[in-house]
C-alpha cells in the first residue's frame, strides 16, 4: 500500500491509479495492427475518420479468435484514441491567399467579363450577386497524432 502511495504521488498529484494499474488489453496484436493501419492511411496523407476506425476495428477483429464478442463502441474509440495519443481534429491550413493577390485575380474575371459581353453582344445582364463562392478548400478532419500538422 504504501508503495503505491509513493508511486502515484511521484507521477501527479491526480493521478489515481498506480502505474501499471487497470485492465489490461485483451490482445495487444490487435490494438497495434489497428494503430499501424491509421499510421499507414496518415503518412500517405488520406484522411481517417471516426467511422473509419470503428469499421476497421470491427473488420480485423475477426481475425483475432480472443475478440470473437468485441464491439467496436464509441467509447472503445475514444479510449483507444486516448491510449494511443491520437486526435481527430480538423487540420491546420491555410485556406486564402493574401488580399494582395486577389486584386490580380478579380480584375482578370472583370476584363475576361467584359471582353465576352463585346464579343457576344449581350443586351441583358442579369446581377447575381447573391451566388456564393467559397475560396475555402474543403475541409475533411484526419485523424493525428499529437502535436502533428498536415
Amino acid at each position: 500500500m504504501k508503495f503505491r502511495l509513493k508511486i502515484c504521488k511521484k507521477e501527479s498529484s491526480s493521478r489515481k491509479r498506480a502505474i501499471g494499474g487497470g485492465r489490461k488489453l485483451t490482445d495487444a496484436d490487435f490494438d497495434s495492427a489497428l494503430k499501424s493501419w491509421i499510421t499507414n492511411l496518415r503518412s500517405k496523407k488520406l484522411r481517417v475518420t471516426r467511422n473509419m476506425i470503428l469499421f476497421e476495428a470491427q473488420r480485423i477483429s475477426l481475425n483475432y479468435q480472443s475478440l470473437e464478442k468485441f464491439k467496436a463502441s464509441n467509447g472503445w474509440l475514444e479510449r483507444f484514441l486516448k491510449r494511443h495519443d491520437f486526435s481527430i481534429r480538423r487540420p491546420t491550413t491555410v485556406t486564402q491567399k493574401a488580399p494582395e493577390e486577389f486584386t490580380e485575380i478579380i480584375v482578370n474575371f472583370i476584363l475576361y467579363v467584359q471582353r465576352l459581353w463585346k464579343k457576344n453582344n449581350f443586351t441583358h445582364v442579369y446581377a447575381s450577386d447573391e451566388t456564393s463562392i467559397s475560396m475555402d478548400p474543403e475541409v475533411d478532419y484526419a485523424s493525428l497524432r499529437r502535436a502533428q500538422r498536415l
